[in-house]
C-alpha cells in the first residue's frame, strides 16, 4: 500500500487508527486502532460506492420485553477481548501478517457536551492499550438508541464527527429484515464523505466468554473517504453490544479485521 494511503488510514479512523509503522519491526507492538460504536464507529457495500435512494423510515411497535433497551448508570463498564488482524503486505512491501490479542473497555460517563454549539449527549469512553481514548455520543430512550457522534478525548481542539439528525442504531421490537434510514455527511475533520447503511438481520443466540445472549444481529456498511467498512454487531437488549466484527477495505482489499467479544461487565464509583 502506498505511503499516502497509509497516512490517510492513520488520520481517518477514530475506531481503527492503525500505527502501521510499528509492525515493520515487530509482530507484538501496541496497535492503535479504535473501535466504533466504534460506532465506532460504523456498514453492505464494501466493494462498491454506488449510491442508493434512502429507504423509508422503519415503523416498529416497541416490544415490552426489550425495554428499557439499555439503562446505563454512570460508571458502568464493559470489557471485551479484542483480536486485530492485518493481512501480509498491508503495512509495507513484504511485511508479515499481524495477529494481536488485546482488551477493549467501554465505560459510561454520563452526559457530556462534545463542543461549542452542540448539545449534551450520553457519552461512552472507549479505551484500549496503545490507542487514543474515543468518546462516543448517543441518545438513549427506553425504546431506542441513536448515534450522535464521536471524537478523541484528548483532542478537544478538533471538531467532532457529528450526526445531525442522529442515526438510529437499535430499537425495541426489531426482528429482522428491516433496513434503517441511510446517512451521508461530510466529516468536518478531513472533508471525507461518510456513508452509513444499517440492516437488521434477525435475532439469534450468540456465545461469548461472558455467556450466551439472545441478541439482534445488525450489519452496518459504508465508507469514509477511500476506505470502506463492514461492521456486524450483536446487540442484546438490557446488556449492550456483546459481539462485534469489523472489516476495513482499501481498493477492495482487506486491510484490517477486528473481532471483539464481551467477557465481563460491572460498575465503578465515579
Amino acid at each position: 500500500m502506498a505511503p499516502p494511503m497509509r497516512a490517510a488510514m492513520m488520520r481517518r479512523f477514530h475506531s481503527d487508527r492503525v500505527m502501521m509503522k510499528s509492525y515493520r519491526h515487530t509482530m507484538k507492538p501496541s496497535f492503535p486502532l479504535l473501535a466504533v460504536f466504534g460506532m465506532a464507529v460504523l456498514l453492505t457495500g464494501c466493494h462498491g460506492k454506488k449510491e442508493r435512494s434512502a429507504p423509508q423510515p422503519v415503523v416498529v411497535m416497541a416490544t415490552a420485553q426489550d425495554m428499557p433497551i439499555l439503562h446505563p448508570r454512570i460508571g458502568d463498564w464493559w470489557k471485551y477481548s479484542l483480536r486485530s488482524e492485518i493481512p501480509a503486505g498491508v503495512t509495507g512491501p513484504g511485511a508479515a501478517a499481524v495477529d494481536v490479542m488485546t482488551e477493549r473497555k467501554r465505560k459510561y460517563i454520563g452526559a457530556v457536551r462534545p463542543g461549542a454549539g452542540l448539545p449534551e449527549s450520553a457519552c461512552f469512553e472507549v479505551m484500549a492499550e496503545g490507542r487514543p481514548t474515543l468518546r462516543e455520543f448517543v441518545e438513549i430512550s427506553d425504546d431506542k438508541i441513536s448515534l450522535r457522534g464521536e471524537m478523541e478525548k484528548d483532542r478537544p481542539d478538533r471538531k467532532p464527527l457529528w450526526f445531525d439528525p442522529p442515526i438510529l442504531f437499535v430499537r425495541a421490537g426489531l426482528s429482522g429484515g428491516e433496513e434503517l434510514p441511510a446517512m451521508r455527511i461530510t466529516d468536518p475533520r478531513s472533508g471525507a464523505v461518510v456513508l452509513r447503511n444499517l440492516r437488521v438481520i434477525g435475532r439469534e443466540v450468540v456465545t461469548v466468554p461472558m455467556g450466551n445472549f439472545e441478541a439482534l444481529r445488525l450489519v452496518m456498511t459504508g465508507s469514509d473517504g477511500k476506505l470502506e467498512m463492514r461492521r456486524t454487531i450483536w446487540f442484546a437488549p438490557h446488556i449492550g453490544i456483546v459481539k462485534e466484527e469489523c472489516a476495513r477495505y482499501a481498493d477492495r482489499r482487506l486491510v484490517l479485521r477486528e473481532t471483539q467479544l464481551l467477557k465481563e461487565r460491572g460498575t465503578e464509583d465515579m
